[in-house]
């Protein structure tokens, strides 16, 4: 799909509501250290209460952002692509495109399938772009016969996606549809001309969800 597999640089940032044991604790081998991040509560709450957020590096490279809360049997978990629209280049669209594409089917699991199995697990898995990043968000409960069914097809997901055909052109002409009803919307119209004129030349003027060229060019 115009190299749609490509990625670029990757960040993991966890938060988790509640304790994971294997997540809260990382192995031995990882770098490791906690920091602590003051924030505030409501306004009517006299006290500061202190956020921990614990931070190490996996060995091949990826930053670790871990928060664990007790309250609520949750895990949060957000996978960060540096892989937005300003990475697209003259191929408009495609980060917004690849992202639409990551839940459509794995290697050995069809789209309708992959989504029976993560509704299975009660778990939510969702992707997102925009100019700067693309994301790959897990929600799920924190007991280990849910959340682990979850991680691993969140790992597939995010390793092995099969990006089926019929899965995209189905998106492909939804995303035509789409740019063909923004033509309608004069504030559409209005932000998209303020962006172009704002970044002019940068990557940034880039519209983030491609042109009706660019859509119609783009092949698996």
């Amino acid at each position: 799909m115009n190299k749609i597999t490509r990625v670029c640089s990757l960040v993991f940032s966890i938060t988790c509501l509640n304790t994971v044991p294997y997540a809260s604790t990382p192995a031995n081998h990882l770098q490791h250290e906690s920091t602590s991040l003051m924030s505030k509560t409501s306004p009517s709450t006299a006290h500061t209460q202190y956020l921990n957020i614990e931070e190490w590096t996996t060995p091949n490279g990826t930053p670790v952002y871990f928060v664990p809360a007790r309250d609520v049997p949750i895990v949060d978990l957000d996978i960060t692509f540096n892989a937005g629209s300003t990475r697209d280049g003259k191929q408009y669209g495609l980060a917004a495109m690849t992202s639409h594409m990551l839940t459509t089917g794995v290697k050995g699991l069809q789209e309708n399938k992959l989504l029976d199995k993560i509704d299975a697990t009660g778990a939510q898995i969702s992707t997102d772009s925009d100019r700067d990043m693309t994301v790959i968000s897990l929600r799920s409960m924190s007991m280990q016969k849910y959340l682990n069914p979850a991680i691993s097809l969140l790992s597939k997901i995010t390793t092995s996606p099969s990006f089926p055909d019929d899965a995209f052109k189905r998106l492909q002409q939804q995303s035509l549809t789409s740019l063909a009803l923004e033509k309608q919307s004069a504030s559409t119209i209005a932000y998209k001309a303020f962006i172009e004129k704002l970044f002019e030349n940068n990557p940034y003027a880039s519209p983030t969800s491609g042109n009706e060229q660019s859509v119609k060019n783009m092949t698996r």
